[in-house]
């Protein structure tokens, strides 16, 4: 289920950059932005909780 809204929140904020291209303005382009730290962030979260659980067994 996370990979999914993952995947969601990265096509979004692909979807944002490609208005503010099309477009011209910025905002898009920051709200894009923000999507891709936080989908980065939420992925990297992801890959330590495995690596910690993997270290108990």
């Amino acid at each position: 289920m996370k990979k999914i809204l993952l995947g969601l929140l990265i096509v979004i904020a692909i979807v944002m950059i490609f208005l503010c291209y099309k477009a011209g303005i910025l905002p898009p382009a920051l709200t894009g932005a923000g999507f891709l730290i936080i989908a980065f962030l939420m992925g990297s979260k992801q890959k330590n909780a495995r690596e910690r659980r993997s270290r108990k067994e």
